[in-house]
């Protein structure tokens, strides 16, 4: 129920502020990405062997000029996730949960302002998945933290493309008796267009 209350907000806030840049004629970005990581690691998290997917609608919706580097600051809404994991954390028999949710933070940094150029990216969200994860001790709802490089490529005056790698943060906060979280390598692609 939270999450759909979220996700309203989110999605009128977002309505809001594309009436707003036609107003003011300025030009906002919408992007779709796809994020993949073949494997996880321990640090904060304890599960190992893991994989996930997800996808992503985002709105870059502020720019926020520090010196000479524009900031960009955005929303987004995760359509779908998965994640597939071993049931014991390490290996062995593998389960899967599915799941959606939001990033209401994401920051990206160029590094410079030409067409072509590496920027730093980070972001914070939630998602809630189909069922329990990793088991009934832990909770449906789980917030997501990462941090990473990419390079952009500005393809066309309209549209752009990102790719880049994250290190990927899922847990619950410990806010259910059973926490274990995943820390993952994460590539993502990002097409990105001005509206």
């Amino acid at each position: 129920m939270l999450l759909r209350i979220c996700t309203t907000v989110l999605l009128c806030l977002i309505a809001s502020q594309l009436a707003e840049a036609q107003r003011s004629g300025e030009s906002d970005q919408i992007g779709i990405s796809a994020a993949y990581s073949p494997t996880s690691f321990k640090a904060w998290g304890t599960i190992q062997n893991t994989r996930q997917f997800y996808i992503n609608a985002e709105f870059n919706h502020t720019s926020i000029s520090l010196g000479r580097t524009e900031m960009q600051v955005g929303s987004g809404v995760i359509l779908t996730g998965w994640i597939r994991f071993p049931s014991n954390g390490i290996s062995g028999p593998k389960e899967s949960r599915t799941g959606f949710g939001l990033a209401p933070l994401i920051i990206k940094v160029p590094f410079s302002q030409q067409r072509r150029t590496p920027f730093f990216t980070t972001s914070a969200g939630m998602i809630m998945t189909n069922i329990h994860f990793p088991n009934h001790l832990g909770s449906r709802f789980n917030y997501l933290l990462d941090a990473g490089l990419g390079y952009h490529i500005q393809v066309s005056d309209n549209y752009g493309l990102q790719v880049g790698y994250k290190i990927h943060h899922l847990s619950n906060g410990n806010q259910s008796l059973e926490n274990p979280g995943i820390d993952s390598h994460m590539f993502f692609a990002r097409f990105l267009f001005d509206i």
